[in-house]
């Protein structure tokens, strides 16, 4: 009888540290929030595929770097570009990344960037001339593009966000926006406060977009790269993660 008992607390004892051991590993991965969304809606799948715990962080893509290049995460999602990332990361942290060379970049696909007004303005379509005209100030009513008597208020994302990462590329191309653009932390934010502000114009990427936003139509179509990185090599784990990720994107 003793010997029974003995043998079934055995068993136990090894359950229990079979249990304890499942996802006894962690993965930190930190940056944008393009990324982060349609992952962590399929966190356990992504947990399933690796056998480690997945710590999100959504700090935008140039924070996310930022952290990878500190070894504060193992893996940043970058939206827009890895210069552009880096660039994002310098302005909060001058001289942080210096040497791109030291990061491995897995890509993921391409996120359309969208421009978008409140839904109560009947703008409907802009021109490249146009959109450039208004971020930079040279617009400053509706009336000037063919809408209402009515302040413009361009809202903007800062330098670490994916979304302004690839209109710095597209189609700022050095020009500055206007200093009377209000900034927001992250794309999240946009369709909150462009639903209070009827001359609101702001941009995002499309997976940010919401019924409270209006998106315009535009002469020029660009896009923000998506793309996972690591500081050196990648290792299995973080493999495992990459393919996971990859399926997920794809059919999303």
């Amino acid at each position: 009888m003793k010997t029974s008992s003995f043998f079934a607390l055995t068993l136990m004892g090894v359950l229990w540290a079979t249990s304890v051991n499942v996802n006894s590993q962690e993965l930190r991965v930190h940056g944008a929030n393009a990324i982060w969304e349609p992952l962590n809606a399929k966190i356990m799948d992504l947990e399933k595929a690796t056998g480690a715990k997945i710590i999100f962080v959504p700090n935008g893509a140039g924070r996310g770097l930022a952290d990878l290049a500190q070894d504060k995460c193992d893996i940043a999602m970058v939206t827009g570009s890895l210069e552009g990332a880096a660039e994002g990361a310098n302005s909060e942290n001058p001289g942080l990344i210096q040497d791109l060379s030291q990061f491995v970049v897995e890509k993921l696909g391409t996120e359309a960037v969208v421009f978008v007004v409140n839904p109560t303005n009947p703008v409907s379509k802009l021109s490249n001339e146009q959109v450039l005209g208004i971020l930079t100030g040279k617009y400053r009513n509706w009336k000037e593009v063919g809408g209402p008597d009515l302040e413009i208020q361009v809202v903007r994302l800062g330098p670490t966000n994916g979304p302004h990462i690839a209109l710095e590329k597209e189609i700022l191309k050095g020009q500055k926006i206007v200093e009377s653009a209000k900034m927001l932390k992250a794309p999240k934010d946009i369709p909150v406060i462009l639903s209070q502000l009827p001359g609101g114009f702001s941009y995002l990427g499309l997976s940010n977009v919401s019924e409270k936003l209006k998106v315009l139509s535009t002469d020029k179509k660009f896009g923000m790269e998506m793309m996972l990185v690591t500081k050196g090599a990648p290792t299995e784990l973080q493999k495992r993660f990459f393919e996971a990720a990859k399926k997920i994107i794809a059919g999303n």
